[in-house]
């Protein structure tokens, strides 16, 4: 964060706004930067420090200040999330002055809820400050979106002459429009805001820089346009910065009424990637330069601080050259925790943020060679480590997850034991009873600690909140069996019943944002159809075959449609994975049957070629592992079945085949997880 003192390099003080995280072990950092997505691009700025090594993994999170687009421009650039707080949010003490009316200090960070955490840990009131407030912070991950105007700056979004960057962004509209907000197109106002933030920070930086002219030393300032600049704004008669200063106050009064009608304003971050150094090294003019590595337009980059309005740049895609983009949600004053809100929605709903440079990995790797050089950690140390940043990370949590939920199923099981073990002495009334309490008891729990709903991925209220409300949907399927079991009551009609668990169990799948109801709820689905749900099944015979095949599509059509409609996108593996067994299985059932097992080759060969490529394309190797497996299955089983060979040339056929087919699985996971 900001830069390490080189030498020669002195500081009167530390900021205020980093005096206030020693506990989470805020230092300095330095060096020169280049974008770590493309080391021969620039990184922007001014914030370009923090904004690169945020991205590069070097630091947890970086603090940068703005006074015209130092934060937001830098943390699209580099492909993270970047908060310009309110003016008088954080302190700027122990910060240089550049202009006393427009500097603002923000975090820039990996994700939208470092960006909140940091913010809350910086912000408040400081007597070395005064125009420091200490104004109430309340962020919540998942509070209601749905149905929020957002204005889009229309004229922003049509700047950008590369038609790739202008589809990128439009992309960003649609997947807005899909969380639920209403999306108005916006024009601002004709006010001179680019002319009111160029003369305000010209006229104050002159002042904060009078030593330069008192000294002698303003030629030898190697920027040679900024002192031009400078010069000329202290030949600026007052009336007439006191006029601009009018106008600002005009331009602050319409920005608060126009954010009385929308919640915020969605623009591009910038209109461009990244820029090559080599291009804004032929740049001689510092305007052009600054206009090629912030925006096109500035339109709302110089009405964000001219006003002081807070904004938040989320990344929201890449170029084919791997270049990442962002779009800005301003908001009103003060209202922080409502832009990071909607930021927080459309971060969950593309998971751009998960997208890591090359070089993320390689600096952890290079600051623990030289935690190793220091003496700081063993060779044995260092080995270890190493092996294990290589490696896809690993997490406890997973595996707990999966115990609980599998404690939660173990539990249902017994429960069923000591029905069909002590019918005869409980009886009907009592055990009924008991499974209606505690299927009443779950259902409450849950409908009485829910979160608004969101279409969005959402966080668990409490840690028991999953494992309750998989209970309470396993207990519903044991007393819906029971009751068929003892009293028949649905005869014919149990597929009905199974199609109305099914529905049930999606709508609460959906409601509490829930992947195992989710897999519960497609699972009776299939038994709708007559199926059974398990990987590696080939076992569909001839009656069942067209049922497979439907209900393989189904699901892949509904989960791909969901996910472009904005709706629990993170649900759309779950649906994917699983129509993925079902197709294959009865793929390949086919292909072991007599009839036209050509045709049922050549829809398998093209559903492994689909999976492979998207995978691919997706960096979903399990997608991959489906293409290939499978692929070689359904290809040796045709093989051995159309050629006439002995068994020995068969096994050997198999055990070559099969371990060169292992080997490409593994060297292909390998280079997943050497690229994530």
């Amino acid at each position: 964060m900001g830069r390490e003192g080189s030498a020669g390099d002195e500081r009167d003080s530390d900021p205020v706004g980093l005096s206030r995280i020693p506990g989470a072990g805020a230092r300095w950092f330095g060096g020169t930067t280049r974008c770590p997505w493309d080391p021969m691009r620039s990184s922007s700025g001014s914030s370009a420090g923090p904004g690169s090594a945020t991205a590069a993994g070097a630091v947890g999170f970086g603090v940068g200040t703005e006074t015209l687009g130092s934060i937001i421009s830098p943390a699209a650039t580099n492909g993270v999330v970047g908060l310009r707080p309110t003016f008088g949010r954080v302190s700027r003490y122990g910060a240089m002055t550049l202009s006393w009316t427009m500097d603002k200090i923000g975090p820039l960070c990996r994700t939208v809820e470092d960006c909140a955490w940091v913010f809350d840990a910086i912000r408040g009131a400081d007597p070395l400050d005064l125009a420091a407030v200490d104004a109430p912070f309340r962020f919540s991950a998942h509070s209601p979106i749905n149905g929020k105007k957002i204005g889009i700056l229309r004229n922003e979004f049509e700047t950008p002459s590369d038609a790739e960057v202008r589809k990128i962004l439009a992309d960003a509209l649609k997947v807005l429009a899909g969380l639920g907000l209403i999306l108005e197109e916006v024009y601002l106002d004709d006010f001179p805001y680019q002319d009111i933030a160029r003369y305000t920070i010209n006229v104050e930086a002159a002042c904060v820089f009078e030593p330069l002219w008192t000294s002698g030393k303003i030629d030898r300032l190697i920027n040679k346009q900024r002192a031009i600049d400078w010069s000329a704004a202290r030949l600026l008669p007052a009336t007439d910065y006191l006029k601009m200063q009018r106008v600002r106050a005009e331009i602050c009064d319409y920005a608060s009424r126009l954010f009385k009608k929308y919640a915020a304003l969605v623009a591009p971050s910038t209109a461009a990637p990244a820029a090559l150094v080599e291009e804004l090294a032929a740049v001689n003019s510092v305007a052009a330069a600054a206009a090629t590595i912030v925006n096109g337009n500035g339109g709302s980059s110089a009405f964000g601080n001219v006003t002081g309005m807070p904004a938040i740049s989320v990344p929201c895609g890449f170029t084919a050259a791997g270049l990442p983009l962002g779009i800005v949600f301003l908001g009103p004053a003060f209202d922080e925790a409502g832009i990071l809100r909607l930021a927080y929605a459309y971060e969950q709903a593309n998971h751009w943020h998960e997208r890591h440079p090359k070089l993320y990995r390689m600096t952890i790797l290079t600051r623990l060679e030289q935690w190793k050089e220091s003496g700081a950690i063993t060779s044995m140390q260092f080995d270890a480590i190493s092996e294990l940043v290589r490696k896809d990370r690993f997490s406890v949590f997973f595996e707990l997850n999966a115990l609980f939920y599998l404690g939660v199923l173990s539990f249902v099981a017994g429960v069923a034991w000591v029905i069909q073990t002590y019918l005869s002495t409980l009886g009907d009334t009592a055990i009924l009873s008991g499974l209606t309490l505690l299927l009443c008891l779950s259902f409450s729990y849950c409908f009485s600690r829910a979160l608004p709903y969101s279409p969005g991925q959402m966080e668990s209220p409490n840690l028991a909140f999953d494992y309750v409300l998989y209970l309470g949907c396993l207990l519903f399927a044991v007393e819906l069996a029971y009751l068929e079991t003892r009293f028949h009551l649905m005869q014919s009609e149990w597929d009905y019943y199974l199609l109305f668990s099914s529905v049930l169990f999606f709508g609460l799948a959906y409601r509490f944002d829930n992947r195992f109801v989710l897999s519960l709820a497609l699972s009776t689905l299939a038994g709708w159809f007559g199926l059974r749900i398990s990987r590696f099944a080939f076992s569909y015979g001839e009656s069942l075959r067209p049922y497979a095949l439907v209900y393989g599509v189904l699901v892949a059509s509904i989960g791909i449609w969901l996910h472009r409609c904005g709706i629990k996108k993170h649900f759309t593996e779950t649906y994917l994975h699983i129509a993925s067994n079902v197709l294959f299985g009865a793929l390949i059932s086919g292909i072991i049957a007599r009839e036209s097992p050509w045709l049922y080759l050549m829809g398998l060969l093209g559903l492994a070629g689909i999976a492979t490529v998207e995978g691919i394309r997706f960096r979903r190797f399990a997608f991959v592992a489906y293409g290939v497996l499978y692929g070689y299955i359904g290809m040796s089983v045709r093989l051995l079945r159309n050629v006439r060979i002995d068994s020995t040339a068969a096994l050997s056929y198999l055990i070559v085949s099969g371990m060169l087919v292992i080997l490409s699985t593994i060297l292909l996971a390998r280079r997943f997880g050497s690229e994530e």
